[in-house]
């Protein structure tokens, strides 16, 4: 048996003016919104599309469309300028908690030290 895949998925549009390649032009996604609730809400329900799929097809990969903006399609998740992240990298790992398995380590981890510390990384 070979290995089930989403080949595509997402295509959440959510134009960022200030970051647009060309803002004189249509700058579109399959599905475009105009603000971050409605645009983080959508890529939930993309996201919460796939568990399903995992637990009974048994898919085992799904690639989102696409990690950045390309020109003045906006479905990326950072703008074309990557200079804007649409999605927390937080946020979207715990979307993607059910396909992963992943489990929130935050108490367990070691607190790094800040700036203002003398502390050197070797």
């Amino acid at each position: 048996m070979g290995v089930c895949h989403h080949a595509e998925y997402g295509g959440v549009g959510w134009p960022i003016a200030a970051h647009l390649w060309n803002p004189q032009m249509r700058n579109w996604g399959y599905q475009t919104y105009q603000d971050k609730a409605a645009y983080l809400k959508a890529l939930r329900k993309k996201v919460e599309a796939l568990v399903p799929m995992k637990q009974k097809l048994g898919v085992s990969a799904a690639v989102y469309t696409q990690t950045t903006d390309v020109e003045g399609e906006v479905n990326g998740l950072m703008t074309y300028d990557r200079k804007f992240i649409k999605v927390e990298p937080v946020l979207l790992r715990e979307m993607n908690a059910p396909l992963t398995g992943y489990k929130s380590r935050v108490n367990q981890r070691t607190k790094l030290p800040s700036a203002n510390q003398q502390n050197r990384w070797r």
